[in-house]
């Protein structure tokens, strides 16, 4: 479990949808690719509890706020002094974002707070994101952490996604671990969000499970933009494909490159032989 690492937690909000869109198209900084040669890492075992498919809460929390998102403003407040989760978590977002009332980062953070005491994961998820962007709450990674790993443990797809961010790159004081934020990546892509599937793709291509697989790479990317443009992915799969890594595919980014061409390396060698027929260069 991470928050035996972590020392506090926090809150954030998605202006908050904006925002936190705006943060995921930061690509990690450039690493270094490992060695060909260099022995794979061994990522065995590194899968946790948080790596796994909705739970029957999520679900639906996410149903329940799909329909909160076209009630009236009155109608909603009714909700909301009832205690209802839900409506907590939709009058945030309208509050965070100014949609239909004044903004009030600091109140939409308070109704976020209102959720998580009944559990709901996407109160975790956005109170999250008001500490990460320090909207409404002071800015604090280590609790928009502990808070994305509650959610995270619910099967919700953002929060798997931004707490193997925070893993992978080292925020909020954790050490460094691809390995660890893998399985996280991995479940947050194959609910289609397309940045986790990118961050995948990002981390074989460069080598961060061992040496670099550019076909897992390849794989990945065109995962992340398979529903939605993903202009990193495209951009990256495009380069390897350029690079003779990976062959062109029908809807791939661009057009199939030339074929390579034929380097020195390439050519066969050409054997020196005596009037015996022995190899002498």
């Amino acid at each position: 479990m991470l928050t035996t690492k972590l020392k506090c937690v926090p809150a954030a909000l998605i202006v908050l949808l904006t925002t936190v869109s705006l943060v995921s198209c930061a690509k990690p900084a450039p690493q270094q690719a490992k060695s060909p040669e260099e022995k794979p890492i061994d990522c065995s075992g590194a899968g946790n509890g948080m790596a796994r498919a909705p739970t029957e809460k999520t679900k639906a929390a996410m149903a329940e706020a799909t329909i909160a998102t076209s009630m009236p403003l009155a109608e909603l407040h009714e909700k909301v002094a009832a205690g209802q989760s839900s409506a907590q978590v939709e009058l945030g977002l309208r509050y965070a974002n100014g949609t239909g009332v004044d903004q009030d980062l600091e109140r939409a953070a308070g109704l976020f707070e209102a959720a998580i005491k009944q559990g709901n994961p996407l109160g975790y998820f956005y109170l999250g994101t008001s500490y990460i962007n320090g909207l409404g709450r002071e800015k604090d990674e280590a609790r928009a952490t502990f808070l994305w790993e509650q959610s995270a443990q619910e099967g919700h797809p953002l929060s798997q996604y931004w707490l193997a961010f925070m893993i992978a790159n080292g925020r909020a004081g954790i050490t460094v671990n691809w390995c660890a934020a893998a399985p996280l990546f991995e479940a947050a892509a194959l609910q289609d969000v397309g940045d986790s599937a990118f961050m995948l793709g990002y981390g074989y291509q460069t080598g961060q499970f061992g040496a670099p697989d550019f076909e897992k790479a390849a794989t990945w990317y065109r995962k992340a933009t398979s529903r939605t443009l993903n202009q990193k992915a495209q951009y990256n799969l495009r380069v390897m494909i350029e690079g003779y890594q990976v062959q062109w595919q029908e809807g791939d980014p661009g057009k199939p490159p030339p074929p390579k061409p034929v380097t020195r390396e390439d050519e066969p060698k050409l054997q020196i032989l005596d009037e015996s027929g022995k190899v002498i260069g």
